[in-house]
C-alpha cells in the first residue's frame, strides 16, 4: 500500500501543477494528496514536511489574490482599482476558460485585472484616461507574475512531496 501511495502521489504531483491553467487548484490538489498520503503511509514523510508545503500553497494563493491589487495600487490606482483588478481578473480567468482552455485562462485573467483597474481607476475624478491605462497595465503585469509565482510554487512543492514520499 505504501508503495502505491507514493507512486500515486508522484503522478498528482507532475500533473496537478498545470491545472491553475485552468482556474483549478491544483497546489491545493497536491498538498490534499499528500495528506492523505499521510494517513495511509505516514512513514513516507514527517509532518513537517506537509505543514511547509500547505504553507507555500496558502503563501501562492495570498499572492494570486494581492499582488495585481498591489501593482494596480502602487501605480496610483487607489483601493478601489485594487478591488476592480481582483475582480476583474477571478471573472476574466473564468470567462476566458470557458472560451479557450489555458490561452484564454491567461488572457482573461491578463484582460480581466487590467479593465477591471482601468473602469475602477477611471470613476475618480481626478483620473484622466492615461492614469486609467497605467494601472491597468500594471494590475494585468502583477495578475501574470501572480501566476509565475504560483506556477513556482507549484513546482516546488511537486518536488517536495515526490522527493520527501521516495528519498528515506
Amino acid at each position: 500500500m505504501s508503495l502505491t501511495a507514493a507512486i500515486s502521489l508522484t503522478i498528482v504531483c507532475l500533473l496537478a501543477p498545470f491545472l491553475v491553467l485552468f482556474t483549478i487548484p491544483g497546489l491545493w490538489v497536491m498538498v490534499g494528496c499528500g495528506w492523505v498520503v499521510y494517513l495511509i503511509a505516514p512513514e513516507r514523510f514527517s509532518i513537517w514536511t506537509l505543514i511547509a508545503v500547505t504553507v507555500l500553497s496558502l503563501g501562492s494563493d495570498l499572492a494570486d489574490l494581492g499582488l495585481s491589487a498591489a501593482f494596480a495600487g502602487r501605480a496610483g490606482g487607489g483601493k478601489r482599482a485594487a478591488l476592480g483588478a481582483v475582480l476583474g481578473a477571478i471573472v476574466g480567468a473564468i470567462v476566458g476558460t470557458g472560451v479557450m482552455p489555458i490561452v484564454g485562462t491567461l488572457l482573461g485573467g491578463c484582460l480581466g485585472a487590467g479593465l477591471g483597474a482601468s473602469i475602477a481607476a477611471s470613476t475618480r475624478q481626478e483620473a484622466t484616461w492615461r492614469d486609467s491605462a497605467r494601472v491597468g497595465r500594471s494590475a494585468s503585469l502583477g495578475w501574470l507574475t501572480a501566476i509565475g509565482m504560483k506556477l513556482t510554487l507549484g513546482a516546488m512543492i511537486a518536488a517536495t512531496l515526490i522527493s520527501a514520499v521516495w528519498i528515506p
